[in-house]
């Protein structure tokens, strides 16, 4: 491979095909119909933006996580212990999400507004990170705009910039450190890449194929940029780690590193046909826009290959692929980490429409941009109708003052006194009534109850005591609340909790998707 592969940005011998009637190949009505899906998509996106700003759609326990550490940051506790005698930790998440959380929040005054601002930030920094990837890659404007409405209208997208969760920042930071090698392979680029790495993993702990795609694409022809890019990424990151472990009192270790692995529980088998099941089911179900551009990755990840002329983005690519379906063995994972391998989609296509249309030979350009151009509207197309058109209509009413919004928090308010001490499933609902969680996330209480039943029966006990004043579940309608269900069993809060919280506390409410339970009399 030594001496083979091509920066992306290295000069062409041969002039670029067609330059003067490249818009031929792609027709301007096909051009317009870009457009016209893209900005639709996006301003779908921006409306339901405002419309949800400050109530709980696409909220659910995952971003309960998020706020409940963001305010825990708040109150001086950098990572809250596995169990302090009345609450429960316990998280696998990095810092760096939850505390630029926390300094939103100090402006917002509310940690959920706060959490979709931030949301919304990250998603504008991706966007632009991508707009000066396909600059780079010399992709034209509806080119650049149908790539990046195809992410954004995508699930995966939504759930990144409408939502409140983690995954969005690490890609934008790697994004942008390949965009700086691929662009001018110096020191300067390469310290900045190594710093923006190191900051996307003390982000997300597995944000590491932008680090592994620098180094192997520097590595073959530039292997003294190569070792500064590693260098300042180990100074970067151990530099992070350590102030982290020394800002939480030795807690970051306990939670991170005593959970990370907890939730892979079978042989690896198991694991690797769980991790291909689980894929193959959200590729069919999620209907996402970005799905039906793989095929043409793919087959530019192949030709590239062939061709020895392999870009960094291609590296990255790969390497997000076999990641994700590293991370999908995790029993706890879903389609969000999917965001990564959606975003690196795009831009491999955008890569293959310079490869083989602006220098490629003239068959096949003729034959790459259309397909790409049609692709691309039949994507946002689908995935529109399927994912945002109601959801769009619905919010329409909403600003129009013709519907109420469904997704209000202040219901909550009027079925939970003040004061009143809350259990809940989602650890949004204490966050929002102005109280830290009792659970921090039910998904860990199981893996923590495993090193230490007794923590875990000490909750019981106070079910049992009915200490509670008011218990909230997700509203599931039909979904039995006993030990048996799997779900309770390896996913939220485990068979004894949810049993004692049967026989303890009756359904009264139900609320914007909630179930808000009561003591049971006697």
């Amino acid at each position: 491979m030594r001496g083979a592969m091509t920066p992306v940005d290295a000069p062409v011998e041969r002039e670029p095909l067609l330059a003067g009637q490249q818009p031929s190949l792609v027709p301007w009505i096909v051009r317009v119909g870009v457009w016209v899906g893209a900005l639709t998509s996006l301003a779908s996106s921006c409306l339901l933006a405002i419309v949800h700003f400050d109530d709980i759609y696409l909220v659910n326990q995952v971003s309960g996580a998020w706020m409940g550490l963001a305010m825990y940051a708040n109150d001086g506790v950098l990572y809250p212990p596995l169990f302090n005698g009345e609450s429960f930790g316990g998280t696998r998440h990095m810092p760096l999400q939850f505390v630029l959380h926390a300094g939103f929040a100090q402006i917002f005054g509310d940690y959920l507004q706060a959490g979709k601002a931030l949301s919304l930030a990250v998603t504008a920094g991706l966007a632009l990170a991508l707009w000066g990837v396909f600059r780079q890659l010399l992709a034209p404007a509806w080119l650049t705009i149908g790539l990046v409405a195809c992410v954004l209208v995508s699930q995966v997208g939504q759930l990144g910039s409408l939502s409140i969760r983690g995954h969005a920042l690490p890609v934008a930071l790697q994004v942008a450190a390949l965009a700086l090698v691929a662009r001018r392979p110096d020191r300067r680029s390469v310290v900045l890449a190594g710093l923006l790495c190191a900051l996307a993993l003390l982000t997300k702990l597995t944000a590491v194929w932008g680090i592994l795609a620098c180094l192997v694409w520097l590595w073959p022809s530039r292997r003294a940029l190569a070792v500064t890019l590693v260098a300042v990424y180990g100074v970067a990151f151990v530099v992070g780690l350590a102030s982290i472990e020394l800002l939480s009192d030795g807690r970051f270790s306990e939670n991170l590193f005593g959970l990370s692995a907890s939730a892979f529980e079978e042989p690896l088998p198991a694991l690797a046909a769980g991790a291909l099941r689980k894929l193959v089911s959200l590729s069919e179900t999620s209907a996402d826009a970005t799905w039906l551009l793989a095929p043409i990755a793919a087959t530019g990840v192949l030709v590239a290959l062939r061709r020895r002329s392999v870009s960094v983005y291609h590296i990255a690519l790969v390497t997000a692929v076999v990641l994700t379906a590293i991370v999908m063995a995790d029993i706890g994972a879903g389609d969000s980490h999917l965001l990564d391998v959606h975003v690196l989609i795009a831009v491999v296509v955008a890569q293959a429409w310079r490869d083989h249309v602006r220098e490629g030979a003239p068959e096949r350009a003729a034959f790459v941009a259309p397909l790409v151009a049609v692709t691309i509207i039949v994507a946002i197309g689908g995935s529109y109708a399927t994912q945002m058109a109601e959801k769009t209509r619905d919010a329409a009413l909403v600003a129009l003052g013709r519907e109420t919004n469904r997704f209000a928090v202040d219901d909550l308010d009027a079925h939970v006194p003040p004061g009143a001490v809350v259990l809940s499933e989602d650890a949004t609902v204490p966050v929002i009534l102005g109280q830290l969680p009792v659970v921090l996330d039910p998904f860990m209480l199981i893996r923590i109850g495993r090193a230490h039943p007794e923590w875990v029966d000490s909750l019981v006990q106070r079910l049992d005591r009915k200490e509670f004043d008011r218990v909230v579940l997700f509203n599931r309608p039909g979904f039995a609340l006993d030990g048996s269900n799997s779900f309770w069993r390896e996913l939220h809060f485990g068979p004894g909790v949810i049993e004692a919280i049967a026989r303890n506390y009756r359904p009264a409410h139900v609320v914007s998707g909630y179930e808000i339970r009561v003591r049971r009399s006697g």
